[in-house]
């Protein structure tokens, strides 16, 4: 009952400061269907749902990925998500 109570606060707190920055903060669960996929892809093309990328790397540079990599072991990732390309 305690840990139910403590992540409501928490998703509360999650909302407010998603609302100072003029973003929406809400879950959206999904199965492996085909049809939640579709429905992910319309969200992406009707501009609700954005991807949040921090920092880009290329695989081919072996330095650069394994210091992203630390980045994000180490807790110090920031905002967005490490994006490594394969190209």
């Amino acid at each position: 009952m305690a840990v139910k109570m403590f992540l409501n606060v928490m998703d509360c707190v999650r909302k407010l400061r998603a609302r100072r920055y003029g973003a929406e903060y809400s879950y959206l669960l999904l199965g492996s269907t085909g049809q939640d996929l579709d429905d992910l892809r319309g969200y992406v093309e009707d501009g609700r749902l954005r991807t949040v990328v921090g920092d880009t790397v290329k695989l081919a540079d072996i330095e650069a990925v394994r210091s992203a990599c630390q980045v994000v072991y180490s807790g110090k990732g920031g905002l967005g998500k490490t994006v490594v390309k394969v190209v």
